[in-house]
């Protein structure tokens, strides 16, 4: 448990702190925390223009690091740049209200650099009769950079053609937003790991109740209990 309140944990053989009693989601909380953490020095000491490439620089140091010693921060390091590549796609759409997909290069730069040096390493590793695991370096960082650009480009294509929202039924799943990070915490352990009814022949029942129970969790913690919280914080203060 200490590990996790002071967010290590992760997937993976590697990993040095599991997610809090298997709720193997809470993994990528770790991340998020230490990105918020970084973010403030970065903004606050490095000047704009060279933010991108100290944050690539902030990779590949990770990622060197990791194959002499690894360590969880290797990990928070390595895959930096996907999670800064969202800031700057939120810089980009607050400066000029769109997103383009090819109109700031040196974003592209976040995902394409250090795409093309985990392609080597897992290359390498490959030659080597190394057993690809998709949870194991250098595959995973491999992975997680190519599915970020892949999505992006998909993301891109269907928004700017309207494929989804042209129907305007995007605009009623909204209040999903509200409860998402309730739905996050608790949909694994609710869906995968609790059984309601004993008997096999009830699965598809026992699957939306365990379903509902998810969303009527996460209404009450998130629209409920949350904002009883910030009233009595508000209160006390």
């Amino acid at each position: 448990m200490a590990g996790n309140l002071l967010m290590l944990q992760d997937l993976g053989k590697d990993s040095w702190v599991s997610p809090f009693l298997g709720n193997y989601p809470l993994w990528s909380l770790s991340f998020e925390w230490w990105y918020y953490m970084i973010y403030f020095p970065i903004i606050k000491f490095i000047p704009e223009g060279r933010q991108i490439s100290f944050v690539v620089f902030l990779s590949f140091l990770g990622g060197i690091a990791k194959i002499c010693f690894r360590n969880p921060f290797s990990d928070f390091l390595s895959l930096l740049p996907i999670w800064w590549f969202g800031v700057e796609l939120a810089k980009d759409y607050a400066q000029t209200g769109s997103i383009s997909l090819f109109k700031r290069h040196r974003e592209l730069l976040l995902l394409g650099v250090p795409l093309c040096y985990y392609s080597i390493l897992s290359s390498i590793a490959l030659a080597r009769n190394m057993s690809f695991e998709a949870l194991k370096y250098p595959f995973v960082e491999l992975r997680s950079f190519f599915s970020v650009l892949l999505l992006y480009v998909i993301s891109f294509i269907v928004f700017k053609n309207k494929i989804i929202i042209r129907g305007g039924w995007l605009k009623s799943l909204s209040f999903i937003g509200g409860i998402s990070y309730a739905l996050y915490v608790f949909h694994y352990p609710l869906i995968c790991n609790l059984t309601l009814f004993r008997n096999g022949e009830y699965f598809w029942g026992d699957l939306v109740l365990r379903v509902f129970l998810v969303f009527a969790l996460s209404y009450f913690a998130e629209e409920i209990l949350q904002k009883i919280l910030v009233h009595c914080t508000k209160k006390c203060a």
